[in-house]
């Protein structure tokens, strides 16, 4: 969890709140994130992993 609180800090110091939560949302989109499942450990997982992947 530590790691994946530390990505929302990044998000929350980025300059554009609204900008990296439509990376995210373009991110999952493209990994074709199953939408029937609003939020659970495997979105948290990819999310995880993207900002990992993202990270300014």
């Amino acid at each position: 969890l530590n790691t994946v609180t530390d990505g929302y800090c990044k998000l929350i110091e980025a300059k554009s709140i609204k900008s990296n939560e439509l990376e995210i949302v373009k991110s999952l989109n493209s990994l074709k994130v199953c939408e029937e499942r609003r939020f659970d450990v495997s979105r948290l997982d990819v999310i995880t992993k993207w900002l990992k992947e993202n990270r300014a």
